[in-house]
């Protein structure tokens, strides 16, 4: 009888782990269909025992991990969205990820993936596109072009060392409730989000896309989820996607708004309002790009750190992104409060403060030396107070503007030359005409009309070189990729302007803190966060691309192939003609009253802008030939009120009429793409000489105005 009952005991004890999973089980579906259905109703998804399978494997992985204290869990997403919107150089990311998990120690057991469709052996991943090769361009604008535009290469998702799940929402309500319930005090989990987001008006509506329509987790919705976790875990974040920065707000996990409890920090490929290069679609089959490559280069140089990671980042990787972490906001939130207090500008509360603190001595010298550093690699002069950025801060995005309109304008002619010689081309060739018709391409499969495309433009390739355009379009093209590099360079050094800005914050934030205990306490806790360490063997950076030539030579390039295109007859659209009528001021006065034009006594007109230092330079003699030929001199800037206000706090010589152009209508009208450019008026208002770039140029008193 006793063998009896404790052969029943026996077997209701080796029941309980089973009805315990079942419960769980039910419980996790249970969970995952009430917080789904509280969301936006999801894409039906195809039939599937995923999510089942999916919680088993979870609860068995957490029950199966040692015991040991403490442990680091990883969760990794890459949503994509649809097919075409996941990019291999994301599935790239996770992949370096895991390998530098594994390479640390990490259990396979305790790293789940969410990346597109999960396990399912579908195509739900663009690997590249399949074009017609390095001549491709000899097709575009044409009539041709469409026929043989990229086809996409598509895949299937797939990470070495990793099984992968649904990135859904209610994939990961599951994991929430099977192995996020399983995490105890001492463990951190990693959050890593490779994938696109959406800006929201708030950073609160900030989103990660996930997989499926209408398929996405907002910052809300992921504090709701971090709030079910064991309050005494740590989670580190490290997102690369799109407005990664509104992220930053669940510092406050668990607590009042804006106070960081310590419970979650992070790492952010960019702010809450900008978009981050590696979610850009001319990336996607770029996989050495972005915030994500860049991080996952500097771990293993940074032997796991990834407070030391972060700080290589932010120094050395060449895109157009703003690096941020939680802690460096939570200064910059600090700063701005302590200003409005004071009511003082924000600008001269921190300067302030930095002067105080390059007052230290060597306090803060590896502050100094990383300025220092960042400033040389991308060809910029080493801040020490955000009013030095101020002047670059207005420049750099004018001058990559205009860039960018004359590259539009040189690509549009290119275009043009294209299509001329795609017709001579086919003139003189019956058999290609035949080739392109309708009825022969119909029945092409996509990879024979590559073919053919590729057999098109190495022709075209070919028979231009005894054509006498050939040498225009090539020069052509060769300007507008060049411009397009220098634009690139100058968005990246844009970007550069709002890291230092950011580390120069760091140095005010942590001087004013100084003689605050409760402040200094936040910061700790924040910091105490994002020493995450993976303690991985030191390494070198792999790959880090050369440094940027000095801003003042890329400018003068810039000046350069920008004078070429605009005086080219290719580009030439200016509405100025020697004699005629001059375009409307369209201008918004702000000295003096706006002169009037035509009615006895020349008018010489200045664009300029308080950044531009060769404009400062031509003021004398600007100045000295008003004087000389009794000539009204209005300057002209599309500089904002508060800069000109700035310009003007110093007394100056310069030209007692001033006028804003905000929306550039006039600069557009007058053809004015590069600073300074000077353009005369006769006392009739009529054109009396082109657009110049040196008042040397002007033509004298008594000569014909210029025809161009």
């Amino acid at each position: 009888m006793r063998r009896e009952q404790s052969g029943a005991r026996n077997s209701q004890t080796r029941a309980l782990p089973f009805a315990l999973l079942l419960l769980l089980l039910f419980a996790a579906l249970l969970g995952a269909w009430l917080w789904a259905s509280s969301r936006p109703r999801l894409a039906r998804p195809s039939p599937t025992k995923a999510p089942l399978r999916a919680a088993d494997e979870w609860v068995e992985a957490v029950e199966a991990a040692p015991a040991s204290s403490p442990r680091l869990f990883v969760l990794a997403i890459n949503g994509g969205g649809s097919p075409r919107q996941n990019y291999q150089s994301h599935l790239g990311h996770l992949q370096g990820l895991v390998d530098i998990l594994r390479a640390s120690g990490v259990p396979e057991e305790r790293i789940t993936v969410l990346a597109g469709d999960g396990g399912d052996p579908g195509l739900d991943l663009m690997v590249g596109e399949a074009g017609v090769g390095p001549e491709g361009w000899r097709l575009r604008g044409t009539a041709v072009e469409d026929l043989f535009s990229p086809q996409a290469v598509m895949g299937n998702s797939a990470v070495n060392g990793a099984k992968l799940y649904p990135a859904t929402r209610g994939a990961l309500s599951i994991w929430l409730l099977t192995v996020g319930q399983q995490l105890r005090a001492g463990d951190t989990l990693l959050l890593y989000v490779t994938d696109h987001g959406s800006k929201g008006k708030t950073p609160e509506d900030n989103r990660i896309v996930l997989w499926g329509a209408d398929e996405n987790l907002s910052v809300g919705q992921l504090r709701e989820a971090f709030e079910t976790l064991d309050p005494t875990v740590r989670v580190v974040a490290l997102m690369s996607q799109c407005y990664s920065g509104g992220f930053a707000i669940l510092s406050s996990l668990g607590g009042s708004a804006g106070e960081p409890t310590g419970r979650f920090c992070g790492f952010f490929s960019t702010l809450w309002d900008l978009p981050a290069y590696g979610c850009y679609p001319q990336t996607r089959d770029k996989p050495k790009v972005g915030h994500s490559f860049a991080f996952l280069q500097a771990l293993p140089a940074a032997a796991g750190s990834f407070a030391s990671a972060h700080a290589l980042v932010l120094e050395r990787d060449d895109a157009p992104d703003v690096p941020v972490r939680t802690s460096d906001l939570y200064l910059g939130r600090l700063l701005a409060r302590a200003a409005r207090a004071e009511q003082i500008l924000e600008e001269q509360f921190v300067d302030d403060l930095l002067a105080r603190a390059w007052q230290q001595g060597t306090a803060f010298e590896i502050e100094a030396q990383r300025l220092d550093r960042l400033a040389a690699r991308f060809g910029l002069p080493s801040p020490r107070s955000l009013a030095t950025l101020a002047e670059a801060e207005g420049f750099l995005p004018k001058v990559t503007d205009s860039l960018d309109r004359v590259a539009e304008d040189l690509n549009t002619s290119l275009e043009e030359q294209n299509r001329k010689e795609l017709r001579r081309f086919l003139d003189n060739r019956p058999d290609m005409q035949g080739s392109l018709a309708p009825a022969a391409l119909k029945p092409m499969d996509p990879a024979e009309r590559m073919r053919l495309g590729a057999t098109l433009a190495a022709d075209l390739s070919t028979s231009s070189l005894v054509t006498t355009g050939a040498e225009s379009q090539i020069s052509t093209k060769q300007a507008r990729d060049d411009l397009k590099q220098l634009a690139h360079r100058m968005r990246v050094r844009a970007a550069v302007l709002f890291r230092m800005q950011t580390m120069l914050e760091s140095v005010a934030g942590r001087e004013y803190l100084d003689r605050r205990a409760a402040e200094q306490a936040s910061l700790r806790r924040l910091l105490d966060c994002e020493d995450l360490d993976l303690r991985l063997p030191r390494t070198e950076w792999a790959e880090m691309g050369p440094a940027f030539p000095p801003l003042a030579d890329d400018l003068a390039q810039a000046q350069t192939i920008l004078a070429r295109a605009t005086t080219s007859s290719l580009l030439d659209r200016s509405p100025l003609r020697g004699g005629r009528p001059a375009p409307e001021l369209q201008l918004v006065p702000y000295r003096g009253d706006l002169p009037q034009v035509g009615v006895g006594k020349p008018v010489l007109l200045f664009f300029w802008a308080t950044w531009c230092k060769a404009c400062k330079a031509s003021l004398p003699e600007l100045l000295a030939l008003a004087a000389k030929r009794d000539l009204t001199v209005l300057a002209i800037s599309d500089d904002t009120e508060p800069m000109l206000d700035h310009f003007f706090a110093r007394d100056r010589p310069f030209p007692s009429l001033v006028s804003r152009d905000p929306g550039r209508q006039t600069m557009f009208r007058f053809g004015i793409n590069s600073l300074p450019s000077f353009v005369l008026l006769d006392a009739q208002g009529r054109v009396a000489s082109a657009v110049v770039h040196s008042v040397r140029e002007l033509p004298s008193d008594g000569e014909p105005a210029p025809v161009n």
